[in-house]
């Protein structure tokens, strides 16, 4: 509950025949900051997109989005944090 600092992390894997492109990470607040481990996904690697929520000020339940853009036509993905 003193926590100034909260990480999550999201693992992904490529199951495709081909690399996947991670183009953009986007965040839906200043508060919060995520990271792909990788930005090319090779066939059948994996990686983790790591999120960092600056708490600050905040209390009781909070949603942020982490918004994950690729290369292969499927529509952004959405990460939750609650």
């Amino acid at each position: 509950p003193l926590a100034t600092e909260l990480e999550v992390l999201f693992p992904y894997r490529n199951a495709g025949p081909t690399p996947v492109v991670i183009r953009e990470i986007q965040t839906n607040c200043e508060c919060l900051d995520a990271r792909a481990s990788r930005l090319v996904v090779g066939a059948g690697e994996s990686g983790v997109v790591r999120a960092r929520f600056s708490v600050g000020e905040r209390t009781g339940r909070v949603e942020r989005i982490v918004t994950v853009v690729t290369d292969d036509g499927a529509p952004p993905r959405k990460l939750t944090l609650h």
